[in-house]
């Protein structure tokens, strides 16, 4: 049967359409996951709902019980992940919020433009156009960011902050993979051409969305909190 549309919408308002584990922001790549599956008793209310990415979602479907590898999501860790998610979302459209939660995300803030200079986004074009010798650097700041940008005590308070950032790490992570795969057809099939153009026309969208979400963040903070 399934949820019912009335309980769909309940569930992505809360969640802000975001996915409950990750945080990014989805628009219509989301779904809603029944914590205990129906063929498992579970019901179509509610509170057996939770918003849920693409790839979590594949995720939490996909683990074999009869071979077991990695750390399956229990119902436990769903549950507190979807109820964390709406708390937080719910928190932050009620403004203002608390001025320790302020201190907290003005904190993260200054951290994620040490560990994500601007001048650093706005060397991703260049980054398409030149060996890995010469931006290895860089690409490993990028990767520097998105690991601390994946821990727990660096997520914001704010909902909309949050989103962005899990999204940002999300994305710049992808963009250092599609790098290294760049590189490497540059290195060994250079006269690729047409392989190497696709390579590189394809990262452009994801240039482009780190720029977006990294000036979205930097602009919401400036206005909010009034730093640099």
């Amino acid at each position: 049967m399934g949820f019912s549309n009335p309980t769909r919408i309940k569930a992505l308002i809360a969640a802000q359409r975001c996915c409950c584990v990750c945080h990014v922001q989805c628009g219509i790549n989301i779904e809603c996951h029944h914590i205990v599956p129906e063929a498992e008793g579970g019901s179509n209310a509610l509170e057996n709902c939770i918003p849920l990415c693409f790839n979590h979602h594949a995720d939490v479907m996909h683990y074999n019980d009869q071979h077991p590898r990695g750390t399956k999501f229990s119902a436990e860790e769903l549950r507190k992940h979807r109820d964390a998610w709406f708390e937080k979302v719910k928190n932050s459209r009620a403004l203002p919020l608390p001025p320790a939660a302020n201190e907290i995300d003005r904190a993260i803030f200054r951290d994620l433009r040490a560990k994500l200079p601007e001048n650093l986004v706005r060397s991703l074009e260049i980054m398409t156009r030149v060996s890995r010798q010469s931006q290895a650097s860089s690409i490993r700041r990028i990767f520097d960011f998105a690991e601390w940008g994946s821990s727990l005590s660096n997520e914001f308070i704010d909902a909309d902050l949050d989103a962005w950032r899990a999204e940002l790490v999300q994305t710049a992570r992808a963009f250092g993979e599609a790098k290294y795969v760049l590189d490497n057809l540059r290195l060994n099939y250079p006269n690729d051409l047409d392989t190497i153009r696709d390579c590189v026309r394809d990262m452009n969208p994801t240039r482009r969305r780190i720029e977006e979400l990294y000036e979205s963040i930097v602009r919401t903070c400036r206005q909010r909190f009034g730093v640099r």
